[in-house]
């Protein structure tokens, strides 16, 4: 059908860039059951309605490119057509082959009646929309702070074919360039410089996006690339977010995971909710410019396929990337046992295993992976 309109299924930037969402879930299980029943749909449909067999590519790194103008650009048509035009847009202003990093946005809120308890608790008499925006505003602060952690964890794009870019060393047919994941190194999809937006309130943060387009630095909301978005219900649109107040957070860093057939396993999804359950506790603070670009600094650095040679920078200690994870691991640990959800435990055990031994990260069982079979052979494999 109809790709504007389809409720689950669209196109990203590129034509042949299939874009699969699922619905708002109540736990990881649901999304997970939902995301492989919308995959099947797709994998299923393309393979029988084409003469040739074709197939959803598994890697965030794009496979054989056999020349830039002939990526094709999503084609929107009649009142959606605005979305080609921002598209024909992002390839003159970044070029084709960059927009071709594909991954996943993971999309989290609390039960309203969470919200409704709080703002009840608070004795507050203001609407609830502002509490909701103040709680997922604090929470956007510490997740860009800590979001060397998910990449970590998730990253599982070390190779990428000799087409996308001539750099590195051969591996299987591909290229490395020590990193764990391409999209969330310095050559990832990143703004051409650093968006240093005001943390201080919802208002002062939309202001701050507001001015960067008005100043002609990005052309919408949309082009502002990073790990972590606070999101409206409905379109992404600055007007919504202040009329409505944040509905979501949304975090953008995971790679596609070549591993798990849906791109993204059960376990992390599940790690994923513990490591936001416990960053909404930890106290609000002051997201400074200069806080800003260091966790940014930070993010790049966490790309780096050996945990141990780089170092993380955090308002109390600096340490390698390595260490800092297993002090995160250990707090969250002492956090849920505390609060006594045990189902967090194994969870986060079996995370600090592929902490302790780099082997055991994804990055590191697809780089082997394809260091065996070829970088083509094992995305089609």
């Amino acid at each position: 059908g109809d790709k504007a309109k389809h409720p689950f299924i669209t196109t990203d930037f590129a034509e042949c860039q299939v874009e699969i969402g699922t619905e708002v879930c109540s736990n990881p299980d649901q999304v997970y059951d939902q995301l492989e029943n919308l995959h099947d749909i797709v994998s299923t449909t393309v393979s029988v309605e084409n003469p040739e067999a074709e197939y959803l590519w598994p890697i965030s790194n794009p496979p054989l490119i056999l020349s830039e103008p002939e990526i094709p650009v999503a084609i929107f048509r009649g009142e959606s057509h605005d979305k080609q035009v921002y598209r024909e847009y992002l390839s003159q202003k970044y070029g084709k082959k960059i927009m071709l990093y594909c991954g996943i946005h993971y999309n989290f809120s609390f039960d309203e009646r969470l919200i409704f308890r709080l703002h009840q608790l608070q004795g507050r008499a203001d609407d609830i929309q502002f509490i909701r925006s103040e709680i997922y505003l604090a929470m956007a602060k510490n997740c860009y702070l800590y979001s060397w952690f998910p990449v970590l964890l998730t990253a599982a794009s070390p190779v990428f074919h000799e087409s996308f870019m001539d750099a590195g060393e051969p591996v299987g047919g591909g290229r490395f360039l020590g990193f764990s994941s391409m999209r969330n190194s310095q050559y990832g999809y990143w703004n051409q410089k650093q968006i240093i937006l005001d943390y201080h309130s919802i208002d002062t943060y939309i202001n701050s996006i507001v001015d960067t387009v008005r100043r002609g630095e990005l052309y919408t909301s949309s082009e502002f690339y990073s790990p972590v978005r606070l999101k409206p219900a409905g379109k992404y649109l600055m007007k919504n977010l202040r009329r409505d107040g944040v509905n979501h957070i949304e975090l953008r860093m995971f790679d596609l995971n070549p591993l798990d057939k849906n791109g993204m396993s059960k376990a992390d999804m599940e790690l994923m909710e513990y490591f936001l359950l416990y960053l909404s506790t930890l106290p609000d603070f002051d997201f400074t410019p200069e806080w800003q670009r260091i966790s940014y600094e930070n993010h790049i650095r966490s790309a780096a396929y050996d945990p141990t040679s780089v170092e993380i920078v955090m308002p109390e200690h600096t340490e390698t990337l390595q260490a800092a994870a297993l002090r995160l691991l250990d707090e969250m640990t002492e956090f849920f046992t505390e609060i006594d959800v045990p189902q967090a435990l194994p969870v986060l055990e079996k995370a600090r295993e592929r902490v302790e031994d780099p082997e055991k990260l994804y990055s590191h069982q697809v780089y082997r992976a394809i260091e065996e079979q070829g970088y083509i052979p094992f995305g089609i494999q």
